[in-house]
Parts: C-alpha cells; sequence; structure tokens
C-alpha cells in the first residue's frame, strides 16, 4: 500500500489553503467559471454550432463566447442568460448554500437564533405579500 497518496481535497488545502481562506475562495471562484465555460462548450458542440454561430443566434460576438469558454474573463450575467436560453434552448437556474441560522442583507450578517427556520419565514413572507 502507498501511504504517500493524498485525497484531491487535501492537496487543496496543502496549495491553496483551507476553505475560506482568500487564495483558496479564489481558486473556487476560478474554477467555477472553469466549468461554466466547459459546460457551454459542451452544449454549444452537442448542438453542432461553431462559436460563430452560437454568438449570432443570440447576439453576441464569437469573441465574448470564446472568452467564456476559454474563462478569459468576467461575463455579465443577462449575457449569460441570453447565451443559455436564447442561443443553446436551455434555462439558467441558480443555487445558493446559505447556512440556515445567517441572513445575508445589505448591511452585513445577521446572527439568528437556533431554532430559527428559514423555509417557514419565507414561506410566511410569500404569503403575506402575495394575499394582499
Amino acid at each position: 500500500m502507498n501511504n504517500n497518496l493524498t485525497t484531491f481535497q487535501s492537496h487543496l488545502d496543502e496549495y491553496y489553503g483551507k476553505r475560506g481562506t482568500l487564495t483558496r475562495e479564489e481558486y473556487e471562484e476560478g474554477f467555477e467559471a472553469f466549468k461554466l465555460g466547459a459546460i457551454l462548450r459542451e452544449l454549444r458542440l452537442e448542438q453542432g454550432l461553431t462559436q460563430k454561430q452560437l454568438a449570432q443566434k443570440c447576439g453576441t460576438s464569437k469573441t465574448s463566447i470564446s472568452r467564456i469558454e476559454n474563462n478569459a474573463g468576467d461575463i455579465r450575467l443577462s449575457t449569460l442568460m441570453r447565451i443559455i436560453r436564447v442561443g443553446l434552448g436551455r434555462q439558467l437556474t441558480f443555487s445558493l448554500d446559505i447556512p440556515s441560522n445567517v441572513v445575508k442583507s445589505l448591511s452585513g450578517v445577521v446572527n439568528l437564533p437556533e431554532d430559527f427556520d428559514l423555509k417557514e419565514e419565507y414561506k410566511k413572507y410569500i404569503v403575506s405579500k402575495y394575499s394582499k
């Protein structure tokens, strides 16, 4: 048995630092952008489109498509949504992982009691907002 084997997670921890450190979070952000570019490229290729064809279909430039696929720059959310919806005929959904006892606000972070139920409070908010 080789005792020198390490997990990918421990490699990341050693090379970029633990989750929550600036260097590690920058790495994670870059990796997410890389994955997004790879996914868009695969979807484009599945549909048999060139970068130029996709760009024309959704009203952007071939350069923009290339930059996204090659993780060469930031992308506006509206452009990303248009590429996915109009260019690729797909839907974009988001997931946000927020601990149940923390709510982020414009003024900072608010710590809530342990028994706070975010889903239940959201249901109450929706009912109050749309039952008027």
